[in-house]
């Protein structure tokens, strides 16, 4: 911990835990934390015991955070005044009921017993004892659900479909939706929000069928962004981002007719027909657009990137500028709020962040911070990758020709140091981390995070 020696006060308490998460958090409740860190603590309101990250839209706030670490307790006050909590207790969760229902029969069950029949009908009952359910998602292995699929929704009134969420001006709600699942283990999950706290709860369901048919096979959207070589002189060329790019698009599509019925493709890159401008990468992310809730779409982004001093991340493209300052020209960059628009829908989507290659520009950039990273992006459905943690450099091989990060995600997809037929993210995430480890010496950590119980299938292997 740390204390104000005059006043005797407590400013903040830092407390790691295993692989390397952490969370900074004050007496007032308010904290910072790695992408995971929040997932450690737990705090009583009243008789009741919750996650504290299920109130991260109301206590996770590094701004509020590091005025305390400054002792100035003026700009401390007003900063709670402005954004934060004034009674915690009337932020409580909601409360989340998840049953299957037995068509025809009139029951429901808490734990659905193995079947042979892919329809499967989740009941859901959601109450809040203080405020009205503002979002409402529905998640089968890892995919939201879309606004197709909640449109079918049966039994609800007053329950609005917009963006794969469902929102109400009710406290309470009761409703059905209709799922098909996948062959073999199944987890549905559901969070719901009144705006200030979030509760998830999950129903285990197992398929006994033999495998999908190949027109059953979901479609991958894949939009690859590499770039090597700058405009600008103040920024250092890279050599084998484009290689990257390519590499991973060439690796997913070997996955057509087994992982997925097609496999779609972007690359924008040095020396393609789309050049990796800051207008041509904007413009382009509606790409993944036509991925359906059913399908993947994944961003890959492989080059420079960058962090201000709030902690705002910037990719930047071949024609990134800075101003006189040294400070990065935002409408020259692609922002972490760009990635969030692209990827904020229902289905599986993804996004691998090969861009920490530099330790910032002058001004008020510098290295990437990834946990800010992550938790701009960790609210829009993706299962995050980054190529290393804070002020490390993500680093390229000549022996590779790639990134050491990507290239682990290539040994990966390709089954090395595999021994199952498939591979999943989360899989995939363990295999990334260890190798990047030992092939830099400790010297590069990846993360990959994702909100809730999020796995689900990425390659088939044999």
């Amino acid at each position: 911990a740390l204390w104000d020696a005059e006043s005797g006060r407590e400013l903040v308490r830092f407390i790691n835990y295993p692989g390397g998460e952490w969370i900074v958090i004050n007496s007032d409740g308010y904290y910072n934390a790695s992408p995971g860190g929040d997932r450690y603590l737990n705090v009583r309101v009243d008789n009741a015991v919750y996650g504290i990250e299920q109130f991260r839209f109301l206590f996770y706030k590094p701004n509020i955070v590091s005025l305390g670490l400054k002792n100035d307790r003026g700009a401390y006050t007003a900063a709670i005044r402005n954004g934060g909590v004034q009674n915690a207790a009337s932020f409580i969760p909601p409360d989340i009921s998840l049953r299957q229902n037995i068509a025809g029969r009139g029951i429901t069950l808490e734990t659905p017993p193995p079947t042979d029949s892919r329809e499967f009908t989740l009941a859901v009952e959601i109450s809040d004892k203080n405020r009205p359910l503002s979002s409402i998602k529905i998640f089968l292995n890892g995919r939201r659900l879309g606004d197709e699929e909640l449109q079918k929704i049966q039994g609800a009134r007053g329950l609005r479909v917009a963006q794969a969420a469902l929102s109400s001006a009710s406290k309470t709600v009761s409703f059905t939706v209709n799922l098909n699942l996948d062959p073999g283990s199944n987890i549905i999950e559901v969070s719901a929000s009144n705006g200030y706290a979030e509760a998830r709860k999950s129903i285990s369901a197992v398929f006994e069928a033999a495998e999908q048919a190949r027109d059953a096979l979901p479609e991958l959207w894949i939009m690859a962004v590499g770039i090597n070589n700058y405009n600008n002189s103040a920024i250092a060329d890279l050599n084998y981002c484009v290689n990257d790019a390519l590499e991973i698009i060439e690796s997913f599509k070997r996955q057509e007719g087994r992982r997925f019925s097609k496999v779609n493709t972007l690359l924008i890159a040095d020396g393609e027909s789309v050049t990796p401008t800051a207008e041509n990468i904007k413009n382009n992310l509606k790409f993944l657009n036509n991925a359906s809730s059913r399908d993947m779409a994944l961003l890959f982004f492989a080059g420079h990137g960058v962090s201000d001093s709030e902690g705002n991340f910037f990719f930047l493209p071949s024609d990134a500028s800075f101003g006189r300052d040294g400070s990065v020209d935002a409408a020259k960059t692609i922002r972490s709020a760009d990635m969030y628009t692209a990827l904020n829908s229902g289905g599986n989507r993804l996004i691998f962040i090969d861009a920490c290659h530099s330790g910032g520009f002058g001004g008020n950039t510098v290295g990437v911070d990834t946990n800010a990273l992550v938790r701009s992006l960790m609210e829009s459905n993706a299962f995050i990758f980054t190529s290393s943690k804070n002020n490390e450099l993500s680093q390229e091989r000549t022996e590779y020709k790639h990134g050491v990060f990507t290239f682990s995600i290539l040994n990966g997809l390709s089954g090395k140091g595999l021994q199952e037929e498939r591979l999943s993210v989360l899989r995939l995430g363990s295999l990334v981390s260890r190798e990047v480890e030992t092939i830099t010496g400790g010297r590069q950590h990846p993360s990959f995070y994702a909100l809730g119980s999020v796995d689900f299938e990425l390659a088939h292997i044999k």
